[in-house]
């Protein structure tokens, strides 16, 4: 009997693969900012974002536009 891998999984391991090749030569460092600089577009693009919390950590939270 042999092991078909599901769909979803082959491209999870593609999305792994990609991703790694994309930042195997980044520091330590460099990769840190990458992952910050993402995910702080991706939290503007669903109007939230990073605030801190004044102990060295962050919190997400929601852009609310104030009213004219």
């Amino acid at each position: 009997m042999s092991y078909k891998e599901p769909v979803f999984m082959k491209e999870l391991h593609e999305i792994r693969e990609k991703h790694y090749e994309e930042t195997k030569s980044l520091t330590k460092e460099e990769l840190v900012a990458r992952v910050r600089q993402e995910a702080a577009a991706f939290l503007r693009e669903f109007n939230y974002e990073f605030v801190p919390t004044g102990r060295g950590t962050f919190k997400i939270v929601k852009v609310v536009k104030k009213a004219s």
